[in-house]
């Protein structure tokens, strides 16, 4: 170009074919920034609902081991009981049964009547 000819440029330069500039895009800090701001809610969320989910279960095998103890609790009572309800029905029967040979020395059975006296 000549000078003093005009001031504009010549066809072939990059400047005369470049596209008018569009709106602005966004940076790579700000889609690491959302995706980060995600990825923490995100965990966020999964740690609550697991800690959630593992606090119910622990309270529902608590609440099992507390049932077998007061069942077993319970069972053991009513073997007790029941050992000491069969321990004084034996000492109430021996103690009957001594009476009553007490009673007659001549033997388990009552002295029999002759059937002629009768």
């Amino acid at each position: 170009m000549p000078n003093g000819e005009g001031t504009s440029t010549p066809p072939d330069s990059p400047a005369s074919t470049a596209e008018p500039p569009k709106t602005q895009r966004r940076s790579n800090e700000f889609w690491l920034a959302v995706v980060g701001v995600v990825a923490t809610t995100l965990v966020g969320v999964v740690g609550a609902v697991t800690t959630y989910f593992t606090g119910v279960e622990h309270d529902q095998q608590e609440n099992k081991r507390q049932q077998t103890s007061f069942i077993r609790d319970q069972q053991v009572t009513a073997y007790t009981a029941f050992a000491n309800a069969y321990g004084d029905l034996t000492d109430a029967y021996t103690q009957k049964r001594d009476e009553i040979s007490m009673r007659n020395p001549f033997g388990d059975s009552p002295p029999k009547k002759n059937l002629e006296e009768v």
